[in-house]
């Protein structure tokens, strides 16, 4: 005759075996975690390596696949580790290690001993992080190296103080606080915009603890756009510290009806002004002075040309 302790033990066991019978599992092992109606969503709280615990929550379930070590969590579905939040509307958690015996109560999972290194994420893909938010119509993040990966829809990155967009691809790598962005790349901070076919932007913590851009490294068709000026050339690199932006390759520099032509060029945009510079090897720069254009006057304020050394240079007025 068996105890109450030793029945009470068969019963836990027996709930356990029809638990794992949900759904006719079969060798592939899949568990479905479906809730009743009305949905109230389901979560599962795991370990991620080397860090804080990984949450899944979604509204119209949590799949458990056994045998390709993978959660799949559909509707309104969110994974958090730390401050960290992934929002889809399908997550795919893949994990290492065996996974515990799990808990069925209410229909959710709330228990598992596994490690998951990589989640992909499909359908109005957003990213909050402290001021961080990042949204794709498809992302990937790996765990392991803390990079993310989105593409498709609409790509951005904004923080307390700019806004990255693009077309093609945004990869932000968070333990180097960098992101590469490719695809008609437009980056945005108060009345300055910054766009090129693909830049790589460095970030810093700012005085306030907010995330700020500490550098920016832009490539093909690159263009800065403020109040007073355009500046287009083949490769920009930024400076936020001096507020410098040194452009290379085929630069015009715009101010009004004026313009300037040249291999190199240095803008200041936090004192406005621009000197326009000879290439390194020597060679002559060139302005077009509009006389009662926009800028009035014999030629645009802020405007220098340099060939090479001291302030000067060769300018000619437009000829008819």
């Amino acid at each position: 005759m068996r105890t109450p302790r030793q029945r009470q033990s068969g019963v836990r066991q027996g709930r356990w075996k029809a638990w794992r019978r949900v759904g006719g599992l079969s060798a592939a092992a899949t568990i479905f975690l479906l809730a009743a109606a009305p949905v109230v969503g389901q979560s599962a709280a795991i370990p991620g390596k080397k860090g804080a615990p990984v949450t899944i929550e979604a509204s119209n379930g949590i799949e458990w696949r056994q045998d390709k070590k993978v959660y799949i969590a559909r509707g309104n579905a969110t994974v958090s580790r730390g401050t960290l939040i992934l929002r889809a509307e399908v997550l795919t958690a893949y994990y290492r290690g065996k996974s515990s015996k799990g808990k069925a109560l209410g229909g959710a999972m709330t228990k598992a001993g596994s490690n998951i290194y990589r989640v992909t994420a499909a359908g109005n893909v957003r990213i909050t992080d402290g001021d961080k938010i990042i949204t794709g119509g498809f992302g990937v993040y790996n765990l392991d190296t803390g990079v993310f990966v989105l593409t498709g829809g609409k790509i951005m990155m904004k923080t307390a103080s700019q806004m990255i967009t693009a077309t093609g691809k945004l990869e932000y790598r968070s333990k180097e606080k960098t992101a590469i962005v490719e695809g008609n790349a437009v980056a945005i901070q108060d009345d300055k915009k910054v766009t090129a076919d693909r830049f790589v932007a460095t970030f810093q913590d700012g005085p306030d603890g907010k995330l700020q851009v500490k550098r920016v490294v832009a490539e093909g068709n690159v263009v800065i756009t403020t109040k007073t000026e355009l500046v287009s050339a083949d490769r920009g690199v930024y400076d936020h510290q001096s507020g410098i932006a040194e452009m290379i390759g085929n630069v015009k520099l715009t101010r009004g009806d004026s313009q300037l032509n040249g291999d190199r060029a240095v803008v200041n945009l936090k004192t406005g002004v621009s000197q326009l510079l000879a290439s390194r090897g020597g060679g002559r720069v060139r302005g077009l002075f509009i006389p009662g254009g926009a800028t009035g006057g014999p030629g645009p304020k802020g405007l220098q040309l340099t060939p090479g050394g001291p302030l000067g240079g060769t300018s000619k007025k437009n000829k008819k």
